[in-house]
């Protein structure tokens, strides 16, 4: 083993599991088989440099979140420029010093660490966006569609009269039960859309002694325009 990756492997050995490979080929084996945390590549190898090496990692699906950090020997600005632009987070500059190795190592697996929790948050907030579509969806065509009956079939009977007083009452109750019912879901909605900042306030003009009725009995009374006020 190199003296390089011995410094390397004796620094981290104690608070990471370490793989080894002084081979460019090995390097993209290992990476797709063990998907490691981060990767230290030395820029010089035998069968390809470290800059291939890292084209070929992040042109690797399984690998490109990899973080790569290049060990070289070289002090050439534009070398270390070059492993910049094509992916790695950081240099190493031989002689390695122990102490550099292990904080920046730790440095980037934190990042790491913080980024995989931000894509897992942002996967968990777009699974709850598309929970609340559904819920929208829902709302919208499978609950208001039945109570379009529930409230309209009521009015029928009421107007064709010839009903006895209990009779009356009670589909004056189920006309009232379905009006509340649509009120409860049209404010969800509204709800909804002013969390996604889509609500649009559309005041349109109502006729009022159609709504006269239902305020005197002091049911909840859906404007016509869903996006609209309501009279209650």
């Amino acid at each position: 083993m190199p003296a390089n990756i011995r410094i390397l492997a004796e620094a981290l050995r104690n608070e990471h599991d370490i793989h080894v490979a002084t081979r460019g080929g090995d390097v993209l084996d290992l990476a797709r088989r063990l998907v490691p945390d981060i990767i230290l590549l030395d820029v010089v190898m035998p069968d390809m440099d470290g800059y291939a090496v890292c084209r070929r990692l992040k042109g690797d699906p399984a690998a490109r979140d990899i973080p790569v950090i290049f060990v070289t020997a070289s002090p050439r600005t534009r070398g270390r420029s070059l492993g910049l632009s094509i992916g790695a987070v950081d240099y190493i500059v031989k002689p390695v010093s122990p102490s550099v190795v292990r904080a920046r190592v730790k440095n980037h697996l934190e990042l790491r660490a913080d980024r995989l929790e931000l894509a897992r948050q942002n996967a968990a907030l777009t699974e709850a966006a598309k929970l609340r579509e559904d819920v929208d969806h829902i709302m919208r065509h499978d609950l208001k569609a039945p109570l379009t009956g529930i409230i309209g079939l009521p009015r029928i009977l009421l107007d064709e009269g010839g009903l006895t007083e209990t009779q009356v009452k009670l589909l004056t109750l189920v006309e009232e039960s379905g009006l509340k019912m649509l009120s409860m879901i049209n404010r969800s909605l509204d709800l909804f859309k002013m969390e996604r900042g889509t609500y649009v306030l559309c005041p349109a003009p109502v006729e009022l002694s159609h709504l006269g009725p239902a305020v005197v009995r002091g049911a909840d009374v859906p404007w016509p325009n869903s996006a609209g006020l309501r009279l209650s």
